[in-house]
């Protein structure tokens, strides 16, 4: 990936050199549903199938406890109990990981309740060390995006604050007006946005049938060659061959972003609240139209 060579990930440090977060690969899949047991396990066994063993731990998303170790006999017990219940209860979801600490591999799937969080996106999340082989990526992606309804999604970098951190995404805002092709992150707002457009252009970005009902068509013939896979569900554009940190104090190009950008306007979510730091406030949907403005 010769466009990211010019910056190490690990320099992604404040002054003092305490890490400002992590950049990773990432997927994300936006449904209007609650994930259930028979959609669920064919996704969880396409990922363990593919990438089941590098996972370590799992955890509930309620986050109530520690994480278990993922063993032969947690996996028995998670896909004969815990798999078949999981609305059933307070979990709704689950999260798998490599427990690295850094470069993780990570699947999280999560269902918001209709009744006390109705209006949220549930979603499923996957990441992957920064440098994983994009076409692995994308051969994961067009599968998922045949196995899943989906209203939109995006693939390609993300910055993850740091968790402990309480100041990181105020840090985060730095790293991303700097390198637009580095998606910020903050889920938890996301998902109460999610089901009313696409959130912005990506390496990969995820149209669903869902969404096209919603909104109307676009002219899709103006991105016909950005076009990588026509789905069961929806379509997915691929706006340059490799991801890449679109560096703009290089003078990087975006041309394939923009165009995506300009072509899917009519799909885009027309609100998003501001991620929760106060670098953000009054930036974030201007950050989240960034491919609309002119270089320069």
């Amino acid at each position: 990936m010769a466009s990211t060579s010019r910056l190490n990930p690990l320099r992604f440090r404040d002054s003092s050199g305490a890490s400002l977060g992590e950049l990773k690969l990432s997927l994300v899949l936006y449904v209007d549903y609650v994930p259930r047991i028979n959609r669920v396990r064919r996704v969880y066994d396409d990922y363990m199938n593919t990438f089941g063993s590098m996972i370590e731990v799992y955890q509930a998303t309620n986050w109530q406890g520690p994480p278990t170790a993922w063993s032969r006999e947690s996996r028995l017990r998670f896909e004969e109990s815990e798999l078949p219940s999981v609305t059933h209860f307070a979990e709704w979801g689950y999260v798998f990981a490599s427990n690295r600490g850094i470069d993780d591999y990570l699947f999280m799937f999560h269902g918001y309740k209709p009744v006390t969080e109705a209006g949220r996106a549930s979603f499923f999340r996957f990441e992957w060390p920064w440098d994983t082989r994009s076409e692995l990526v994308i051969e994961f992606a067009q599968r998922m995006a045949g196995l899943v309804p989906f209203v939109s999604g995006t693939a390609g970098f993300i910055f993850k604050a740091t968790p402990s951190d309480p100041d990181a995404l105020n840090k985060t805002y730095a790293v991303c007006q700097r390198f637009w092709g580095v998606e910020a992150w903050d889920l938890d707002t996301t998902v109460k946005f999610a089901l009313t457009g696409y959130k912005c252009p990506s390496w990969l970005t995820l149209i669903g049938d869902r969404l096209v009902e919603m909104k109307g068509d676009v002219q899709w013939a103006l991105v016909s060659d950005l076009l990588v896979a026509r789905t069961a569900h929806g379509r997915i554009l691929r706006a340059r061959a490799e991801p890449s940190f679109i560096d703009r104090n290089a003078g990087d190009s975006y041309d394939g972003e923009r165009r995506i950008a300009e072509v899917l306007l009519p799909l885009q979510l027309q609100q998003h609240d501001d991620f929760t730091s106060e670098a953000w406030v009054g930036r974030t949907e201007e950050w989240l139209r960034r491919f609309l403005h002119p270089r320069g």
